[in-house]
């Protein structure tokens, strides 16, 4: 089963990469290499960084309502430190580390920080949702892809908000499903979970406390949807698509990440770039071998812009706290025994 677990997301990546690729000749590949400017990346690389500091921000927020001394340094690092294990690990372990390493640090359960992690994820879905739907309804986009994912989004954001009400309403009655039906060789980790899980989304009690965390999330998608505009424009085929396909990329990207995948979602962003240039880009243009070099390029390229600040800033916070990637594997597998 472990070994499932392993060679399934990989296997996924694999053929979403062969999708993307499996076109493109090396002497095209390496001509839309060459031809990229360098300081469109420097400026989406800035809007990137600036993204990571109001993601900080969002999160100290929200943590605040638990601790209101909390310190700025220790929610850097430790959310560099999570976006590290998401990239690295073959599980998706780094909002648990992350929750873990600042309960430890600030001394606050980490069932409670747990809950604001599923807070900002859900925040995430809802406002990028809003966002890139609202934009693509007014550019008058009705590709039945888009539509498709937008649907697939709403669901699955309504699903975790109803799941999330119900466990923290009717929690004894999961506890007594668990008892009842689950494997009896895990009951009681299962047991603890549901009361490890709902002990943490009962953080948020009124509705005022979600207004800065909101406006924040506002905030660090304009500089994340302001990241892909650069890099886009960097190609030749930037200027002959419209706006909307910068929000098609987003919801692409939103959804599509959420689902499970290789670390750093390798294959699933790329993919998810092609399939949104190719919807927009006229067909004349996708019949060229080089433009479906540049749109292979571009997404690796806006994949490492927006997934390399939190990876360095995560080696550096690693380092001061004199763990190793060897260190993130072993706290993983504790944490997940843990709960």
């Amino acid at each position: 089963m472990r070994k499932l677990k392993l060679v399934f997301p990989l296997a996924i990546s694999g053929i979403l990469l062969s999708l993307v690729f499996w076109q493109i000749d090396q002497k095209n590949l390496y001509a839309a290499i060459s031809n990229v400017p360098l300081s469109p990346i420097i400026i989406s690389l800035v809007l990137v960084f600036s993204s990571v500091y109001l993601k900080m921000q969002r999160w100290k927020s929200l943590v605040r309502i638990l601790k209101n001394d909390v310190r700025s340094v220790n929610i850097l690092s430790c959310n560099c430190i999570g976006a590290l294990s998401d990239n690295l690990l073959m599980t998706t372990s780094g909002e648990l580390i992350r929750a873990f390493l600042l309960g430890r640090k600030e001394n606050i359960r980490s069932s409670s920080l747990l809950g604001t992690v599923i807070i900002e994820r859900q925040l995430d879905i809802l406002l990028v949702l809003l966002i890139t739907s609202s934009a693509l309804f007014f550019f008058g986009t009705n590709d039945s892809r888009v539509i498709l994912v937008v649907s697939f989004g709403v669901f699955l954001l309504a699903a975790v908000f109803i799941g999330m009400i119900l466990m923290t309403r009717y929690t004894e009655f999961f506890v007594s499903l668990a008892n009842r039906w689950g494997p009896r060789k895990y009951i009681t980790q299962i047991e603890g979970s549901v009361r490890f899980f709902a002990h943490g989304l009962i953080v948020v009690k009124n509705i005022r406390q979600m207004i800065q965390p909101v406006a924040l999330t506002l905030l660090m998608w304009v500089c994340i949807t302001s990241a892909v505009v650069p890099v886009l424009y960097a190609f030749e085929f930037g200027t002959q698509v419209s706006v909307a396909v910068i929000f098609t990329i987003l919801l692409f990207l939103t959804v599509g990440l959420s689902l499970p995948s290789a670390p750093a979602g390798i294959g699933v962003f790329e993919y998810a770039c092609y399939l949104a240039l190719i919807i927009h880009l006229p067909d004349s243009l996708l019949e060229s071998p080089a433009t479906l070099a540049e749109i292979g390029v571009f997404s690796v390229l806006l994949h490492l812009t927006f997934s390399m600040p939190e990876v360095i800033l995560g080696c550096f916070f690693l380092g001061r706290q004199r763990l190793r990637i060897s260190g993130l594997f072993r706290l993983s597998r504790k944490i997940r025994s843990d709960i």
